[in-house]
């Protein structure tokens, strides 16, 4: 066994002693119950519950995991049954008017080897403990199965989104204001530093922005919320 296994075998070995050791101190940190988190190329829901008697438990992408939370702190040992993941994020103090965020590194240990890639989340304002459910949006071509220009003619005519355009204020998943303005199915997107992305309406349901080198694709859930294809999500806020 090498030197890098025998210390993460280690780290592991005081996680679970850590878990085990977990007192009233945790129950006091204000922690979000639910997460919408971001990394390795994974996307999906993290929930963390804090018992009355201060063991924390959670699960990741609704599979149970260990976890430690000591104070902004949180560790998460993750086994997928192939490689070992270890978690481990600080919280943003929270701030008036601005979205609190969790973000750190994911380890992960497979084939001797161990990676390290970043992740992120941001909280999930709901008052049901399972997911919230998806809004369908109306039956489109799905943007990845046509360019273009091989939508018919059909769809340009009827780029607007049924019930108002785009136009206005949009949120990131991190907390930034994006300007959507919409002129039938010509898009611009203003971003926070003041530049100006070009974009169109391609379907019913879907749009490209030119927002950076090869990025993105956008499919709206519903009238208030566009998944984009880097995994991002954007809100309406007016």
């Amino acid at each position: 066994m090498n030197r890098r296994r025998i210390l993460m075998t280690g780290f592991l070995c005081s996680i679970v002693v850590s878990i085990a050791a977990i007192t009233l101190e945790s129950a006091a940190i204000d922690w979000p119950p639910r997460w919408q988190v971001i990394g390795n190329g994974e996307s999906g829901v993290l929930d963390i519950t804090v018992e009355d008697s201060g063991v924390v438990t959670a699960r990741l992408f609704e599979e149970s995991v260990e976890v430690l939370v000591s104070g902004r702190h949180l560790v998460i040992h993750r086994d997928t049954g192939r490689r070992t993941e270890i978690w481990e994020g600080w919280l943003s103090v929270e701030k008036a008017g601005s979205q609190r965020i969790v973000a750190g590194t994911i380890s992960v240990d497979e084939d001797g080897q161990t990676r390290v890639f970043p992740w992120y989340g941001t909280p999930v304002v709901t008052d049901s403990p399972s997911p919230p459910p998806v809004v369908a949006a109306p039956a489109s071509p799905e943007p990845t199965t046509l360019t273009a220009q091989e939508q018919p003619a059909e769809a340009e005519a009827t780029a607007t989104v049924t019930g108002g355009p785009l136009s206005g204020t949009w949120v990131t998943m991190l907390g930034e204001r994006m300007e959507i303005g919409q002129d039938g199915k010509k898009l611009t997107v203003k971003t926070p530093d003041g530049s100006s992305h070009s974009g169109r309406m391609t379907g019913a349901a879907s749009l490209v922005v030119g927002l950076r080198k090869g990025c993105c694709s956008g499919t709206l859930e519903s009238l208030d919320v566009i998944a984009w294809s880097d995994g991002a999500r954007w809100e309406r806020t007016d």
